[in-house]
């Protein structure tokens, strides 16, 4: 089964069963089961009531600008889970929004599935206050902006390139691959792995509102608008920022660990996303940390250099990353000291089994080895990463101190904890 086939079955969803076929595809293929549970949690729960003159006003105006377009038949996703995508996003936004703003915005994304049925590729240019090196999801408020290209390749299988300065990441269709600019190694694994982090939002802009929807289950404080501004449909969500802020080390760090702004616009005549903004609502002042500057649409795309990768690498894979890991009864703070202890002692292949895949090994110890660890705080918790936090000072073997705050999880199969960021 094909995954675009699997979709299209997941769109009759009042049976409830789901077939034997269906269960061995999710069972080999993590985002088609993710995506069938996104579709099962969509399930309207009650109908929206909406005035009948309002009714009346969006069929008319939808009749009014679609009579005289092509039918074009959907590829890409299945007329019955579109229906139920439309029908929930109604229902979920009559709850947040009322029943008004829940039938526009519902209208907004089915124009949005019909225009986007006729795209074969995208091009978007963004730009993101952060770090060239940092994840695709990091901000800094206080940072420049960093151009990021994001390619996407529709078909059969989505295929897609996310690159800025530092950092590059790539999926094929059936894996994906993230480097860093000054590295020869790099991580892989299968397509569920969320190297994209946010951006993932922007890869089919289709389903902005699904999945706006679904990174903020089993959270409150969302709220939305629609508004029509003649050239321009305006859709406007202001979210407030989640994680655990007891220590708000991480608050602002991320779009989601902050509170933000989005105004996504779409063209009114070809129902395409045309533009993105985010804003970050800081204390009294609103930061711009996100910009959609540009979106091409059908561009001329060479598709082998889309998913091309660097010669040279050493690919690691994420499934295999706690293989050589050791001491699952350390705590977070023991393993900080084994791994500075094997930093001291020049002892490589004892700090691989504490570092995340895609450090640069030989480069932390041409920078660590030899230094002596000062000073382990108490380790915290903040925002959404799934670890702890561990503040350290060292002293490096050229006499200098270095102060880092180091991110480790143990949310693996061994439970052992990994340095998975701080460096």
């Amino acid at each position: 089964m094909k995954c675009d086939d699997f979709k299209d079955k997941c769109g009759d969803l009042s049976d409830g069963e789901v077939s034997a076929e269906m269960r061995m595809h999710m069972a080999h293929c993590e985002e088609c089961a993710a995506y069938y549970r996104l579709m099962r949690s969509l399930e309207p729960k009650a109908v929206p009531v909406a005035p009948g003159t309002l009714k009346r006003e969006v069929l008319a105006r939808a009749a009014a600008k679609h009579r005289k377009r092509p039918a074009v038949a959907v590829r890409r996703i299945g007329y019955a889970a579109a229906a139920v995508v439309l029908v929930a996003a109604a229902v979920w936004m009559a709850v947040l929004a009322g029943p008004s703003e829940a039938m526009a915005s519902a209208a907004q994304l089915n124009s949005s599935l019909r225009g986007m049925d006729r795209v074969e590729n995208m091009v978007m240019e963004v730009k993101v206050r952060t770090m060239p090196a940092e994840g695709f999801g990091s901000i800094d408020l206080e940072a420049d902006f960093t151009d990021h290209i994001l390619t996407v390749l529709f078909g059969d299988t989505c295929r897609w390139r996310l690159e800025k300065a530092g950092r590059t990441a790539v999926c094929d269709g059936r894996r994906k691959y993230m480097w860093l600019a000054d590295s020869r190694s790099g991580v892989t694994g299968p397509v569920g792995s969320n190297f994209e982090e946010w951006f993932a939002v922007l890869l089919d802009p289709r389903l902005v509102l699904m999945k706006e929807k679904e990174a903020a289950e089993a959270h409150e404080g969302v709220r939305y608008s629609v508004r029509d501004e003649g050239d321009e449909v305006l859709l406007t969500v202001r979210a407030k920022a989640r994680g655990d802020f007891r220590n708000d080390y991480l608050f602002n760090g991320s779009i989601d660990e902050s509170d933000t702004r989005r105004e996504y616009r779409f063209d009114s005549a070809t129902n395409l996303l045309k533009g993105l903004k985010v804003y970050v609502l800081d204390g009294r002042r609103e930061v711009l940390v996100l910009e959609v500057a540009a979106v091409g649409y059908n561009v001329l795309v060479d598709e082998k250099a889309v998913v091309s990768l660097p010669e040279g690498y050493v690919w690691r894979d994420v499934d295999g990353r706690y293989a050589a890991a050791m001491y699952p009864s350390d705590s977070a703070e023991e393993t900080v000291v084994r791994l500075f202890q094997a930093f001291r002692d020049l002892r490589l292949d004892v700090a691989d089994g504490m570092l995340a895949v895609l450090y640069d090994r030989e480069g932390l110890l041409e920078r660590y080895g030899g230094a002596e660890l000062m000073h382990v705080g108490s380790a915290f918790r903040s925002g959404l990463y799934p670890g702890l936090f561990v503040p350290v000072e060292v002293v490096l073997k050229d006499g200098s101190r270095e102060s880092l705050c180091l991110a480790l999880r143990n949310d693996n199969p061994r439970r052992v904890w990994i340095v998975d960021g701080g460096f």
